[in-house]
């Protein structure tokens, strides 16, 4: 009865969070954030807690998994559903809300008069800049082990959270996610220059080609799956983007991307060697997708609150961990998910590892439904603001590189990973990217129909 309950229960809400999110792309002819990550949430919540239950059910899950996912009965199936319900509806309101507050007519941006090659030109020299301080900045970190190829060999420790050598430059590890945007900037111009003879065409392949190499060296040392999954699929999704034409053409390249990025997560987990045993695909991603649905029973047990701490740290985790954790003393919201559950954080009694706390109970471990109210009305509201800075941007062609990996990054991956310290340090690259820049473009808005 439970199975059935949570696959059934599942497909609803994935049913109703699809029709919108249709309704939507065939009535605009594109999807924006809000729509991706209610995509998600149907897909993850939705589909993916039918099959993770189902498949414990079956006994297609590890033991220690399946201690925590059998305790779900009828009650907690339901409850967990209605709360995505509660999640979905409140990040609708606070996308509409957002209109609301900051209507489009109200926005000033500079207009850009001329030709926008000088501005093509910027972003060719902020993706080399980018490509270079990524470089330097990931051979200082290394140094200290030994350079770039010896550092392989200390990765998976450091992962782990077994610091291996002492290094003054570890505050230097995220810069080499540089790297990421420099590539994104050359993909976005590789765009712009499609089927037309401009200058600097050849540097711009070339560009692109180098700081994709070092980037997939960065990612495969940080030994991060979903990292590399993201970063692959930020270029075809933004290819697909650039050239949409009709809501029935991008559909199906949609359903393309979708199924090519569960397949080059399995391939991704092959490379990294981060699962010893051979599964099946449904016991592959039962494991995986599990810890959500984990953390639900953790924290529905668990008599503390975090009172929205964690979204008043936020902004601080964008400082190296030293600081807000050594100096202000701050846990994150998955340390604190990996203690409920496994009765020890990262590092002790053996624990090498997190249990990623999602969006879902972000908002829950915070003031029970109040909570996922307030997480899901902040959510809605940032995912405004993102989109119509991005929708700003100028260029076509970088304008939708960097929507690509924003969409990924933010909307899709926070269903899963929505801990404000895992946001912003996937997004470090492109915080940074931005402030170059603030600093080098100019005329980089101007004003768009969005």
């Amino acid at each position: 009865m439970i199975p059935f309950l949570a696959v059934i229960g599942g497909l609803i809400l994935t049913f109703v969070l699809y029709a919108y999110v249709f309704f939507s792309l065939f009535k605009k002819n594109k999807l924006e954030l809000l729509e991706w990550f209610l995509l998600s949430l149907g897909a993850f919540n939705g589909i993916g807690f039918g099959i993770v239950i189902w498949s414990t059910n079956q006994g297609k899950n590890p033991v220690d998994k399946a201690s925590l996912l059998l305790q779900y009965d009828i009650s907690a199936v339901i409850n967990y559903l209605m709360l995505n319900v509660i999640l979905a509806l409140s990040c609708v309101f606070g996308w509409y809300v957002g209109k609301g507050l900051l209507p489009v007519k109200g926005i000033k941006v500079q207009n850009i008069s001329g030709e926008n090659e000088l501005l093509r030109n910027r972003y060719y020299l902020v993706a080399w800049l980018s490509f270079l301080l990524g470089i330097a900045s990931y051979f200082l970190y290394t140094l200290p082990y030994g350079g770039f190829i010896k550092y392989l060999e200390y990765s998976k420790a450091l992962r782990a959270g077994i610091p291996a050598v002492s290094s003054s430059f570890s505050f230097l590890k995220p810069f080499g996610g540089l790297t990421f945007f420099s590539s994104i900037l050359f993909f976005g111009l590789a765009l712009e220059m499609y089927s037309k003879k401009r200058k600097n065409k050849m540097m711009v392949l070339i560009g692109m080609l180098l700081s994709f190499l070092f980037s997939i060296y960065v990612l495969y040392s940080w030994e991060g799956r979903f990292a590399l999954v993201t970063y692959i699929g930020t270029f075809i999704l933004a290819y697909i983007l650039y050239f949409n034409k009709s809501a029935f053409a991008f559909l199906k390249r949609l359903i393309l991307f979708v199924v090519g990025a569960f397949l080059l997560v399995i391939v991704s987990d092959s490379i990294l060697g981060e699962t010893s045993e051979k599964l099946g695909i449904m016991e592959f991603f039962s494991k995986e997708l599990s810890f959500p649905f984990m953390s639900y029973i953790a924290q529905a047990y668990s008599p503390e609150f975090r009172w929205f701490q964690d979204i008043i740290a936020g902004p601080l985790f964008i400082f190296p961990q030293k600081i807000w954790s050594g100096m202000f003393g701050i846990e994150t919201a998955s340390s604190f998910n990996t203690y409920l559950i496994l009765g020890a954080r990262k590092g002790v009694g053996g624990i090498t590892g997190e249990i990623p706390i999602d969006i879902l109970m972000l908002g829950y471990m915070q003031a029970s439904v109040l909570g996922v109210v307030v997480i899901g009305l902040i959510f809605g509201f940032l995912l405004l603001v993102i989109d119509r800075f991005v929708q700003k941007i100028s260029l076509k062609g970088i304008r939708y590189a960097i929507y690509a990996n924003l969409i990924i990054n933010v909307p899709i991956r926070s269903i899963l990973y929505g801990d404000p310290q895992h946001i912003i340090n996937r997004n470090f690259h492109m915080i940074l990217g931005f402030l170059i820049v603030g600093l080098l473009v100019r005329g980089n808005y101007k004003k768009r129909n969005i």
